[in-house]
């Protein structure tokens, strides 16, 4: 069906149908392949045509080139004969686009949102349907679902995260938990627009938590629902929530089951006799980005594994990375002092604190500080050079740190005032203040020439206290200001200066700019000294910010290091990382041996790749540096940290790939290793959960291929399932008769 329409965008709809009296047998999967007319495309909307009491689910994927040759009907399971059925022709595994079950509603994708298909992205689509108990022969009935192209393709990719994990069930328990755990390692930042879940029927809720500090005792949570209701995509703006995934986020899924009317253990699965744990939640960005989190139940945490998207290309030596200008085109505004500095996670703005014409010169008195008359929070466009926002006029002294707290808030320490304060981005109205404007405190009652603040997930945050004659602490208060106590920083030893702030879900752990010391110093997300990191070589320690993304190899902390009292003082960038043992190796480059020259660097902030204008510009990653000298509009400076020259930042135009000359993404072939049963799949170090005997008989992984798609769940089981054994149809593979050794017992990758 093809028409136009108010916009003269040309829609089609693609009708995709099976014949419910072909399913004779109980738990047929049918499936329907159908070629994406020429051009480019995008979903726009599904309507799906099914009874729950008739299908179970029913499963979009999409493929590259081809659907598997013969791919018509799988009784039993996609496993059940003893081999994986590929749904793609290639052999790889295949992108989710869209899941239905328990009778869900249609769903419109929001405007400017929609999965790319067609040239340059899925040109088959292919859906399964699965009747979970046999038709009549006489059955008049089809099933299947409508899936509504647009002409051209979208502004913004719509793509899916899914979660699933291994996990035995025992019987007679009220609330079983499942939990898989990752983190979100790729550079752009994700929208989610809309979740999905799905359990079998001892299923009682699912949910979505973020993990303060990484840590799995310290949930907030951010999805819910129930599964037992309609499984259709909820919207996320109908639940009057928002997700935003950033690089380092530590995301979980739950899934409670009741298991009190069963008698045995309960394994993850296909049948009705087993389980299932999954969550899928739509996302959007400039370029789409399929991922898989596949947990072991054990709280560990892994990473996403990417089935289509950006592919990892980590930068082998270091030394050829250098710290370049990037170039503008605009003339960036005539800010004082920048005490703190942050960017956002799209790489569009950068929120700075302005000092104006005060100056905090060494030895001078904070007393003696005048309040500032301009505005003392601002919000730079890097695009346009533009400031969009800005507040905070004759209410600050001396800003210094500045940090955007997860539910977009702003947050400013001030170190004359002795006090942090929380704004309103939009109006720039003050929400709340701590501490006593002018007075110095300690402990619960207040603050001394606090440098820095933290906000983490659950609305706490940490404060770096302590400047000049001021003791330095880190304290911890609770969402509602309340004083949760101080790190623990006798092990570190004195700390002279609290500077700035970083924070690594990943590592559970909280870093801190040591600047008169020249260290960093890491501790636990409770407070508890790790280890510092000397620097002393390099300079002072005045900047700190840490890199989630391991997409170019460039992820850890970074390091903005000053030697200040040096007859020529020069400016260092120190990374931190480590590769597999506990101690951390550093990298250093000399800025100003690159050129790059700062007469008073103070404050660093980080940001990923593929955000802000610089998809194109290869492996690499973006600095911004604020100085606090006494000329007004020398204080901020860009930096490209990458293998190639920066390009000139060209504003977001928020339309096609082809338009922004980003070539389309390439459609990645899996690491799917089906040509042995035996199987086990790694990749970008994400174990998958095998039995001891799995593990002795891994195969070795394809290091430049990303993860496979099946992953909604994943159980050992022998080919030969008891469960199934009633199943008869003439279109199944043979089986085996004789018993499978467990060398030769394979890994599932459960559907719903």
């Amino acid at each position: 069906t093809v028409r136009a329409d108010a916009k003269s965008q040309i829609t089609r709809t693609l009708r995709m149908r099976t014949a419910d009296a072909r399913a004779l047998t109980r738990d047929t999967y049918l499936y329907v392949p159908i070629r994406v007319p020429e051009g480019a495309w995008h979903v726009v909307k599904y309507e799906p045509s099914a009874k729950q009491e008739i299908v179970h689910h029913m499963l979009l994927y999409g493929c590259r080139d081809a659907a598997a040759s013969g791919l018509d009907k799988v009784v039993g399971g996609m496993y059940s004969s003893g081999s994986h059925v590929a749904t793609c022709g290639d052999g790889t595994s295949q992108a989710l686009l869209y899941g239905w079950g328990k009778n869900a509603p249609p769903m419109h994708m929001p405007e400017d949102v929609g999965f790319r298909v067609g040239e340059g992205a899925f040109r088959v689509l292919v859906l399964e349907v699965h009747y979970l108990e046999k038709q009549s022969a006489g059955a008049v009935g089809k099933s299947g679902l409508d899936v509504i192209l647009a002409s051209g393709r979208p502004k913004m990719s719509a793509s899916v995260l899914a979660w699933a994990s291994y996990f035995s069930l025992q019987p007679g328990k009220k609330d079983e938990l499942v939990a898989a755990t990752c983190a979100y390692e790729q550079s752009r930042e994700l929208k989610a627009f809309g979740f999905r879940v799905h359990t079998h029927d001892r299923g009682t809720r699912v949910w979505l938590d973020r993990l303060v500090g990484g840590d799995p005792g310290k949930p907030v949570r951010v999805l819910e629902r129930d599964p037992q209701l309609p499984q259709e995509f909820e919207l996320l703006s109908e639940k009057g929530t928002s997700l935003t995934v950033s690089a380092g986020d530590a995301l979980r899924v739950t899934c409670s089951f009741d298991t009190t009317n069963e008698t045995a253990v309960v394994n993850a699965g296909f049948g009705a006799s087993h389980e299932m744990c999954n969550m899928y939640v739509m996302v959007y960005s400039d370029e789409p980005q399929y991922l898989s989190c596949l947990g072991s139940n054990d709280g560990s945490m892994g990473k996403f594994a990417l089935e289509v998207g950006d592919a990892k290309q980590p930068i082998e030596d270091m030394d050829a990375v250098r710290a370049r200008v990037v170039p503008s085109r605009v003339k960036w505004p005539a800010l004082g002092g920048i005490g703190g500095i942050q960017a956002t996670s799209d790489g569009e703005y950068v929120w700075m604190t302005n000092r104006g014409p005060n100056v905090w010169e060494a030895g001078s008195s904070l007393s003696e500080a005048k309040t500032i008359q301009e505005d003392a929070i601002v919000r730079m466009n890097l695009f346009t050079g533009a400031i969009d926002r800005a507040f905070g006029a004759n209410a600050h002294v001396m800003p210094h740190g500045i940090r955007i707290a997860p539910d977009g808030s702003i947050w400013v320490t001030d170190t004359a005032l002795h006090q942090v304060f929380q704004y309103s981005p939009d109006s720039g109205e003050r929400v709340r203040a701590f501490g006593q404007a002018g007075v110095k405190r300690g402990g619960g009652e207040g603050f001394c020439a606090p440098a820095d603040v933290l906000v983490l997930e659950d609305g706490s945050f940490i404060v770096a206290d302590g400047y000049g004659l001021c003791p330095n602490r880190i304290a911890r208060f609770g969402a509602d200001g309340a004083y949760a106590g101080d790190f623990d920083l006798g092990s570190a030893g004195k700390v002279s200066v609290a500077h700035q702030l970083a924070y690594s879900q990943v590592r559970r752990e909280i870093a801190l700019a040591d600047r008169e010391n020249s260290r960093v110093i890491l501790f636990d997300y409770a407070g508890k000294f790790k280890q510092a990191v000397d620097l002393s070589e390099h300079g002072f320690a005045y900047g700190l910010a840490w890199m989630g993304s391991s997409l170019e190899g460039l992820g850890g902390y970074y390091a903005l290091c000053w030697t200040r009292d040096a007859p020529n003082p020069k400016t260092s960038l120190v990374r931190i990382f480590w590769t597999g043992d506990n101690a951390p190796v550093t990298h250093v480059w000399d800025l100003n041996a690159m050129g790059v020259i700062f007469k008073s660097p103070h404050v660093l902030a980080a940001q990923s790749s593929k955000n802000g204008g610089t998809a194109s510009w290869g492996a690499g990653l973006t600095l911004h540096i604020g100085s606090t000298t006494s000329t007004i509009g020398k204080n901020y400076q860009r930096l490209w940290l990458g293998l190639n020259e920066p390009r000139a930042l060209e504003p977001p135009s928020r339309s096609a790939s082809a338009a922004r000359g980003v070539a389309p993404p390439r459609l990645r072939a899996p690491a799917v290793l089906i040509a042995h049963p035996i199987a086990a799949i790694l990749c970008a170090g994400l174990a998958v959960i095998a039995l001891a005997h799995a593990r002795r008989h891994r195969a070795p992984p394809a290091p430049s291929r990303p993860w496979p798609r099946d992953v909604e769940s994943v159980a050992f089981r022998d080919f030969a399932d008891d469960d199934d054994s009633d199943d008869d149809d003439s279109d199944a593979p043979p089986r085996d008769s004789a018993p499978i050794p467990p060398h030769r017992r394979g890994l599932k990758l459960a559907k719903d």
